[in-house]
């Protein structure tokens, strides 16, 4: 929906899947994909006009209906007490963001009343970690938590950071039985070359300047 070359990236996820079992969950522009192909629009009809000028140049691209072909997962679990999804842990395709400390509060209880004690989602596009108390990261430093305590994780964003930072995020988690390990990796990204295509996109200037404003810095 944000970018650009949707082959090379449906190309790219569908050789890790085949290659190295990758996981990939849905998220809701995946699913609103999904439910366009339907032919049903309600979530579309949401939107605003720049947005939906965006999505409209994802849907003319003949590859996006091979989206379907991919292997998808509402949630992934990473280990007996983990899981990932996109969202938050209320329930499967629930949309709500986790943006305020009470969200994260009621998304550790959502985790801890089904006996999980880690869960990642992306939703925001803003990394974040919370534990007890609600922590912005800083990037390429590893934070540690005892799974005592239900920690929620925001695996921030590669493709559009929504963080201010205007940098290309990865979470990089390592789980034992007793400990979370989070580090938030800086990836290396040519953010002047992205915007380049951004800008030659045959989207409106209101579409292109909203694409192109989460990678100024």
């Amino acid at each position: 929906t944000y970018g650009h070359d949707v082959t090379e990236v449906i190309d790219l996820v569908a050789e890790a899947q085949t290659k190295h079992d990758a996981e990939l969950i849905i998220g809701n522009h995946d699913r609103m994909y999904f439910d366009l192909a339907a032919g049903n629009r309600a979530y579309y009809e949401t939107l605003p006009a720049w947005l939906q000028a965006s999505i409209d140049l994802t849907l003319e691209d003949p590859r996006t209906t091979s989206l379907a072909d991919l292997k998808w997962s509402s949630a992934v679990q990473l280990d007996d007490r983990a899981v990932a999804g996109h969202g938050n842990p209320f329930g499967a395709e629930d949309w709500r963001y986790l943006n305020s400390d009470q969200d994260h509060i009621d998304a550790a209880t959502a985790l801890a009343g089904r006996g999980m004690d880690v869960g990642v989602y992306g939703h925001t596009h803003r990394p974040r970690w919370y534990r007890e108390r609600l922590v912005v990261p800083e990037f390429d430093v590893s934070l540690h938590g005892t799974r005592t305590t239900p920690i929620v994780i925001n695996a921030g964003a590669i493709g559009q950071p929504r963080d201010k930072s205007g940098r290309a995020i990865l979470l990089r988690l390592i789980l034992s039985s007793e400990v979370a390990e989070a580090t938030f990796e800086t990836v290396a990204y040519d953010s002047r070359a992205h915007i380049a295509a951004l800008s030659e996109l045959p989207l409106p200037a209101t579409t292109i300047a909203q694409l192109c404003r989460f990678f100024a810095t």
